[in-house]
């Protein structure tokens, strides 16, 4: 491993890790408690790590200047994680601003400046991210006791990253913010309609016949007797379900092309019978 290996280790973005959990080449500053943590697995053992202030060293290539940044309320493993996992969440709700969507999945024309980075404007930082694998990320070193004692910040920029007060990633004040959010916001997304093509829900089991003047209407239009397309709204109104569909095993989709359907009204005789 060579030196600039040694000294560099990688924070993660994991929206599932519910606090900053630090690892190696990241300094604890000073420790509040000791914190119990369990992994994804119940089966997985805990382990017992230090919960306060964490540091670690960013240094910008884009302006050649370093920042240490600092975690209050922080998970502390030292040298026996590899990889540090940044929680989005903890860190937006101190204001940082977490950008984590690649570019990759930004449209060309949508993409701009800001775009997959975390950003605090008021110190000028703005770190941009990488994917190892669809993992996003920053590279960062642990730093010396000169960089953290350097208050009057005269060579470095100190900044905080995490808020102060006792983090709490269970509380229920989230979800009813998120609530209130919600009901006070634009509302649910609707998918937009598709006038081209109407898909029942309808499913008919067993053999499926057609009067044969419609099955030739049929063949005309779309060459196929098994699939044929169907309006949500003439449902009811064209199919007739046999009441016992006991002993049938094979499942059908029905479909009906627009035009036989068109053709297909209530004065007319239900032509669809299992």
């Amino acid at each position: 491993m060579t030196w600039s290996q040694d000294i560099n280790s990688r924070l993660e973005l994991d929206s599932h890790a519910d606090t900053m959990a630090f690892g190696k080449n990241s300094l604890l500053v000073s420790s509040d408690t000791k914190a119990e943590v369990s992994g994804f697995n119940d089966g997985l053992s805990t382990v017992t790590a230090e919960m306060g202030t964490v540091a670690i060293a960013y240094d910008c290539p884009n302006k050649h200047h370093t920042f240490i940044l600092f975690f209050p309320q922080s998970l502390y493993f030292g040298d026996k994680m590899e990889t540090t996992l940044g929680n989005p969440f903890q860190m937006r709700n101190h204001g940082v601003v977490v950008n984590d969507i690649p570019l990759q999945h930004i449209p060309p024309e949508s993409r701009k400046p800001g775009d997959h980075c975390i950003i605090v404007d008021d110190h000028g930082l703005c770190i941009p991210l990488s994917l190892r694998g669809t993992m996003s990320g920053f590279t960062f070193r642990k730093p010396t006791a000169d960089e953290i004692n350097d208050t009057d910040e005269m060579n470095v920029t100190h900044v905080q990253m995490t808020g102060t007060a006792t983090w709490e990633p269970y509380s229920s004040d989230f979800t009813a913010t998120e609530d209130t959010a919600y009901a006070d916001g634009p509302g649910s997304y609707e998918a937009p309609e598709d006038d081209e093509r109407q898909v029942s829900q309808l499913q008919v089991r067993g053999q499926v016949s057609w009067d044969p003047m419609d099955i030739e209407k049929s063949q005309q239009e779309s060459g196929n007797l098994e699939f044929h397309e169907l309006s949500m709204a003439h449902t009811q109104e064209v199919i007739d379900l046999d009441s016992n569909l006991d002993g049938l095993e094979d499942d059908y989709y029905v479909f009906m092309p627009r035009s036989v359907l068109s053709s297909l009204t209530t004065e007319s005789p239900n032509r669809v019978r299992c």
